[in-house]
């Protein structure tokens, strides 16, 4: 594969062979303070914004979250919270409502309420004392997380598929024994604050259309429209658009993951005060390098709440309609 790759100047994806074991854990960064939203985000982190969600029930964006994750099949959900907010986070998943208030509430609540207890068994709190970045964020939770492949959602996202499968099961679904990244086409305009792909397509000629995958050749945190045009264009796409992260991924290789981040995170420690956030995109190009990337186009749209506040209020607006074809009532 390396001789192909450097001599060649092909892509290509190592072949796995044998049965590839599900994933079945979920690691959602949900510490960061939005500084766009202040003075809200003074008091809660976007995680915990509330949203009203397609079944008409008004939760704090984790629990989204979560229930997306555990409808999808995973049986572990990790979640970095602050120092600040852990209590928060506790209360949510891991302390029943008074039987007073419990008993004030409708029984479609009651129901919701017996939910979030069933999901709090399932969910693991970690503390992140200081926040220096998303790469930092995954790197707490390193200990919490089973020695296994992972699912990585990022805790300021909101996720809505346009079809009847979630975009994190369509992901999970996607899963081949690499890691993985999902993409959405965007707009050069946007493309300089978002990581950015490109790479070579490896679609097979029954797979929808939703599904093409492709091997990526570079992966570039918000890159400038110069580079973006001079490096990071996909064959296939129209003139002007590109390739960016979803904010979902399927971490395939942890164990080089890791020690990446450690690595980078000492090189912080040197630069004391002055060094910048340790984040996740260039520790991912590494792993695409070594190991291969693959990228997935998701059929569905994601949301940062966490941006500005008209992009919270857009997701308000979004997240309030029941997708068409998508059952939302809860199983």
């Amino acid at each position: 594969m390396k001789i192909v790759q450097a001599e060649l100047g092909m892509s290509c994806m190592p072949l796995q062979i044998g049965a590839v074991t599900p994933v079945a854990q979920a690691l959602i960064p949900a510490a960061s303070f939005s500084s766009a939203l202040f003075p809200a985000s003074k008091c809660l982190p976007p995680a915990l914004f509330p949203v009203m969600d397609a079944d008409g029930l008004l939760k704090p964006a984790i629990l989204i979250l979560v229930e997306e994750a555990i409808a999808a099949g995973l049986h572990r959900v990790v979640i970095v919270v602050s120092a600040a907010q852990h209590a928060d986070f506790e209360t949510i998943f891991h302390k029943q409502a008074s039987m007073r208030e419990y008993n004030r509430v409708p029984e479609r609540l009651r129901q919701y309420a017996d939910l979030i207890v069933e999901m709090g068994r399932k969910v693991h709190l970690v503390v992140q004392e200081e926040q220096h970045g998303l790469g930092h964020a995954v790197l707490c939770a390193r200990a919490a997380l089973e020695p296994a492949p992972f699912v990585l959602m990022l805790g300021d996202h909101l996720y809505r598929s346009s079809t009847g499968t979630s975009c994190v099961a369509q992901l999970v679904s996607a899963y081949a024994g690499r890691s993985l990244i999902a993409l959405r086409r965007t707009a050069e305009i946007d493309i300089s604050h978002l990581g950015t792909a490109c790479g070579n397509w490896e679609a097979t000629r029954d797979a929808p259309a939703a599904f093409r995958r492709l091997a990526l050749s570079a992966l570039v945190e918000k890159p400038s429209t110069d580079y973006a045009r001079a490096n990071l264009v996909t064959p296939g796409l129209p003139n002007g658009e590109y390739l960016t992260a979803f904010g979902l991924y399927v971490i395939h290789e942890y164990r080089s993951l890791f020690e990446v981040l450690q690595e980078e995170h000492q090189v912080r420690e040197q630069l004391g005060p002055s060094a910048s956030l340790l984040q996740l995109t260039p520790a991912l190009d590494r792993i695409r390098a070594e190991a291969g990337l693959a990228g997935i186009l998701i059929d569905g749209e994601r949301y940062d709440i966490g941006h500005t506040p008209a992009d919270y209020l857009a997701t308000l607006n979004a997240l309030a309609k029941k997708p068409s074809g998508e059952d939302s009532d809860l199983a």
